[in-house]
């Protein structure tokens, strides 16, 4: 890269507000300059953004062999991370990542946390990710409250100024990812209170959207399924009485939310459970169940309490990330605008569905399906569509008062140094309004696309498991070895796993 006055290239970025100043500082600073010094720094803004350019092109290429790049992320430390998370390297990743901790600072702390819990969990190091999620949540909530004073400088700016505060449905992963983690340290208690959080923050969330504008993704479907699951590890009538709630609720948001905004229906896992405890309660409510679900075969309360509930969680793919789309337009005066904002672009991934097998020495397998039962990336894209008009409309009024402010500056120019003075000047703002319009590309990399969900009731014994993780054409990709269990009559076991391939 060129060398270049780093102290000229300093002055116009700090005038013109890309640290934390308004853009009126922008002109005092101009028009205190010589031309000629306005000519330097113009200058040196020019080289240092075409060679940082120019550099960063040739960096992917040499990466990719000529191949177009994927989107670079925001951190470099995720050029390190995402390689390990897509070998399934979780170790690696994480170890990357808490190498890289000093690039995320203060004000992405919180993105931080997300990610070292969420891989911490892939490592199965499940006090780590506990204790990392927790903090990363009380955090979430310390953004959520906080006065909307600090935000206010990103109006003229960009949104990257404003510390991460997570997309909507980031903060419900949050508690998701807690509860799961609380369970495999067989505290179900506080697995519990970590599902519940989820009502009332959905309802927080939503509140501070206008009437008429709120986002869709208003109630959580798999949570819901998830407190169910949680209720049944102890099967006292009130417990059974409350997950028999829980699955109802669970099957009315997948028919209405999930199917509408997601294309995805109740999965049939869920609706056995619903009937098994239908039956158990009696009356009306297992008539209307039957009504509802008369082809689906289930097993007992009576029968289930004689044998173990294995279930399965499999992390499933790649979330997609955020990429930046820009419109930049010159107008009729010689000034240009530009607006920026977040779009998501999906990441591939073969693997569309497991097969978890669980073995005895003395007897024949039993084989289940996973099913999916939160479309991570499906919620995230209509997440971030719901607020786009919210997200266009802030650009808009930013770009707006960047040109007002850059033509005023253009004008005392003029009026200063003449015909070369407001060129220099137009040259100046343009090049400032473009490099400081970005779009806020910030997100949680190692989320799954996908949640799926499987049990299995086995006689109580030993058991090797594995899964065996199918693509499209139910082609073996991958063979997990998920470890071995021994279980007792009644009991319920949870087992998580994760593949990016």
């Amino acid at each position: 890269m060129p060398t270049v006055s780093l102290s000229l290239v300093a002055r116009p970025y700090r005038c013109f507000g890309l640290s934390r100043a308004y853009p009126k500082g922008a002109m005092m600073c101009f028009t205190r300059r010589s031309p000629c010094q306005v000519l330097l720094v113009a200058l040196s803004v020019l080289v240092l953004l075409s060679s940082c350019t120019g550099s960063r092109q040739a960096r992917r290429r040499h990466r990719q062999g000529g191949v177009p790049a994927q989107p670079q992320s925001f951190l470099p430390v995720y050029d390190q991370v995402t390689p390990f998370v897509e070998s399934q390297n979780f170790s690696g990743a994480l170890s990357a990542l808490e190498h890289g901790e000093a690039q995320f600072g203060k004000k992405d702390r919180l993105l931080y946390l997300m990610e070292r819990g969420l891989l911490s969990l892939y490592t199965h190091d499940y006090t780590i990710s506990r204790k990392t999620l927790t903090e990363a949540e009380i955090l979430d909530e310390e953004l959520y409250t906080k006065s909307l004073t600090r935000q206010a400088t990103t109006f003229i700016i960009n949104d990257l100024v404003a510390p991460y505060r997570g997309e909507d449905f980031e903060s419900v992963m949050l508690n998701l990812l807690l509860a799961l983690a609380y369970l495999q340290e067989g505290s179900v208690e506080d697995a519990l209170v970590e599902a519940r959080k989820v009502d009332k923050k959905l309802e927080a969330i939503n509140s501070q959207y206008p009437k008429g504008k709120k986002n869709g993704y208003k109630e959580d479907a798999f949570v819901r399924w998830l407190m169910g699951m949680l209720y049944e590890i102890d099967p006292t009538s009130a417990n059974l009485n409350d997950a028999f709630i829980s699955y109802r609720k669970a099957l009315n948001i997948y028919k209405k939310d999930y199917r509408t905004d997601y294309g995805l229906g109740p999965p049939v896992l869920l609706k056995k459970q619903y009937l098994r405890l239908a039956e158990w309660m009696g009356g009306e409510e297992f008539r209307e169940a039957k009504r509802r679900f008369s082809d689906v075969k289930y097993v007992s309360q009576k029968d289930k309490e004689k044998r173990s509930t294995l279930t399965f969680v499999h992390f499933n793919g790649k979330s997609p990330i955020k990429v930046e789309k820009s419109i930049t337009a010159p107008l009729p005066d010689g000034h240009v605008i530009k607006v920026a904002f977040p779009q998501y672009q999906d990441r591939p991934f073969t693997i569309v569905e497991s097969r978890i097998q669980a073995s005895r020495a003395d007897g024949k397998p039993f084989h289940t399906r996973s099913r999916l039962g939160e479309p991570v990336a499906r919620i995230a894209r209509t997440n971030l569509q719901n607020r786009e008009g919210r997200i266009m409309a802030k650009a808009i009024a930013r770009a707006a008062a960047k040109y007002a402010g850059g033509k005023e500056m253009v004008e005392e120019a003029k009026e200063r140094y003449g015909d070369w003075g407001e060129i220099l000047a137009k040259a100046f703002v343009n090049v400032l309004i473009v490099v400081s319009e970005i779009a806020d590309t910030r997100c949680w990399y190692s989320l799954p696309s996908q949640i799926r969900v499987a049990q299995l009731n086995v006689p109580p014994g030993t058991y090797i498991l594995s899964a065996n993780c199918l693509n499209g054409q139910k082609q073996s990709i991958e063979k997990l070895d998920l470890g071995t269990v021994t279980t007792k009559p009644g009991e319920t076991r949870f087992f998580t796993f994760c593949t990016t391939r």
